[in-house]
């Protein structure tokens, strides 16, 4: 991983950028950066952990109506979690060394039918993350990672900006 110059030699036209959940921390890596990096981790566990629970509670609830019930209930939930998992694991590995220079905007279709069907696919994608918890156990594995999809983006921006300075 790249280091960057201590901030005080850095020129004053460049700034550092902020990132959501740490500032410029980010950028020398110091004790606030970690403070908060160990409270992402902390927080997403408490969190995953009252997910899971309302999960359990839900799918013991099925449980006692019906086995069959509770089985599908949990290939379901099995099936969608990994498969959620495995493609952002994969659509992070292959972003991993892009350099963003904007986040993406989305248009919405100009076909009356894409629309109505893009609306669909948001609601029904919108109850399946509701339902399962794939999602969650992904964004908690993602705050595991040596370097967060947050400052990721903004590290490499920043290594971009020096090399075309010189610095």
């Amino acid at each position: 991983m790249q280091r960057f110059p201590p901030r005080s030699s850095l020129p004053r036209t460049i700034e550092i950028e902020k990132v959501p959940m740490f500032g410029t921390s980010w950028y020398e890596r110091g004790f606030g950066y970690w403070v908060r990096r160990v409270l992402m981790v902390v927080i997403g566990a408490g969190i995953l952990a009252l997910i899971f629970a309302a999960f359990q509670g839900v799918y013991n609830g099925i449980r006692q109506d019906s086995a069959a019930g509770a089985s599908i209930a949990l290939i379901v939930q099995t099936v969608y979690s990994l498969a959620v998992i495995v493609f952002f694991a994969v659509r992070a590995k292959r972003r991993w060394h892009t350099r963003v220079t904007e986040p993406p905007r989305f248009r919405m279709p100009a076909n009356p039918l894409a629309k109505v069907g893009y609306v669909v696919a948001q609601i029904l994608q919108g109850v399946a993350i509701v339902v399962c918890f794939g999602l969650y156990a992904f964004l908690f594995l993602a705050t595991l990672t040596p370097e967060t999809i947050y400052d990721r983006p903004a590290r490499l921006r920043m290594a971009d900006l020096l090399r075309s300075r010189g610095l």
